[in-house]
């Protein structure tokens, strides 16, 4: 339930991403759970961890190997028009 809580604490949009508010009301929810003090800040780091900076830190990475693999896959030049083309010339 703590969990639950602290994601719909992270929607609220004072800080970028809920930076602060989830770590300190999870914590405080566990901590009214009845959990340890310690283990309960512990709990909320490692669940911002995994489910904040591990994806921010994996963003770039992801990026630069989606523009290796796609490399060479550029879409075609364009070609200026023939300005020959489409243009009435003298008829024999």
């Amino acid at each position: 339930m703590a969990y639950a809580v602290a994601g719909v604490i992270g929607m609220i949009p004072a800080t970028p991403g809920g930076l602060g508010l989830v770590e300190a009301s999870l914590t405080g929810l566990l901590v009214l759970a009845e959990v340890n003090s310690s283990q309960a800040v512990l709990a909320a780091l490692t669940y911002r961890l995994a489910s904040y900076w591990a994806p921010l830190c994996a963003g770039p990475i992801a990026y630069g190997l989606f523009r290796i693999r796609y490399r060479g896959h550029a879409s075609p030049p364009q070609t200026a028009p023939d300005p020959s083309a489409g243009q009435a010339g003298p008829q024999a």
